[in-house]
């Protein structure tokens, strides 16, 4: 009985470290146009989607997954992609759980 107990906690011990978390995470962000039309001045909002890039411009931090006690760093990435570019308008990030 108590090998059985054992043997239990053991695969499940396993199966908690080898089980695969993934998050997936996009920002957006606005940009406000004033264009002159023959009536006066008009305000254009466009809304771009995109997903945060390093700074060489190779890596692309749309998902990552982790495995265990291991923790998300796709967040982070896109906190600090935020803080390097503060010239977009009503930036903001979204993850999902995959």
């Amino acid at each position: 009985m108590y090998r059985s107990f054992v043997l239990m906690g053991l695969v499940g011990f396993i199966f908690f470290i080898s089980c695969e978390k993934c998050k997936k995470c996009s920002y957006t962000y606005t940009e406000t146009t004033i264009i002159q039309t023959v009536n006066g001045e008009e305000e254009v909002t466009t809304t771009y989607t995109g997903v945060a890039i390093d700074t060489t411009q190779t890596v692309t931090f749309d998902s990552q997954c982790i495995k265990g006690s291991e923790t998300f760093t796709i967040e982070e990435a896109y906190i600090n992609f935020g803080l390097d570019h503060p010239e977009l308008d009503n930036w903001a990030y979204i993850c999902t759980d995959l």
